[in-house]
C-alpha cells in the first residue's frame, strides 16, 4: 500500500529538483514509480518548501535520499553559483516558465549575473 512522507526542501533549491523542462522531478518519479508534489511557494515565514511524496516505502525514501543528495551538492556549488540565486522569486518564476531552456545552462547562469 501506498504511503506519503514529506520531504523539506530549502525554497532556492526547488529549481534544481524540478530540473530544466521538469526533467530531474520526471526522471524520479519514472525511476521511483512516485508521485512528487511540490508546492508553488513556501509556507509564509519558511525558508522550505514541504514536498510530498506518495508510493511505496521503500520508493518515497529513495526519493528522499535523491532530494537530500541534489540539495548537499547544490549547497557544496553555491559558493560558485551563489550570485545566480540571490533573486529567489526571479528564479522561481523563471524556473515554473522554463524560461531557461532557451538557453545553455552556462548562459543562464551569467545572464543572471550580469544583471
Amino acid at each position: 500500500s501506498d504511503v506519503t512522507i514529506q520531504v523539506n526542501c530549502p525554497d532556492k533549491d526547488v529549481g534544481m529538483i524540478i530540473g530544466r523542462g521538469g526533467c530531474v522531478i520526471k526522471q524520479m518519479q519514472s525511476q521511483t514509480r512516485c508521485r512528487i508534489q511540490i508546492p508553488p511557494t513556501a509556507p509564509p515565514g519558511s525558508m522550505y518548501r514541504v514536498i510530498g511524496v506518495t508510493g511505496s516505502a521503500t520508493g518515497c525514501q529513495q526519493v528522499k535520499q535523491m532530494i537530500e543528495t541534489i540539495v548537499a551538492e547544490q549547497s557544496s556549488q553555491s559558493v560558485m553559483s551563489g550570485v545566480a540565486f540571490t533573486n529567489n522569486n526571479q528564479y522561481g518564476q523563471q524556473q515554473q516558465a522554463y524560461g531557461q531552456q532557451a538557453y545553455g545552462q552556462q548562459n543562464y547562469y551569467g545572464q543572471q549575473q550580469q544583471a
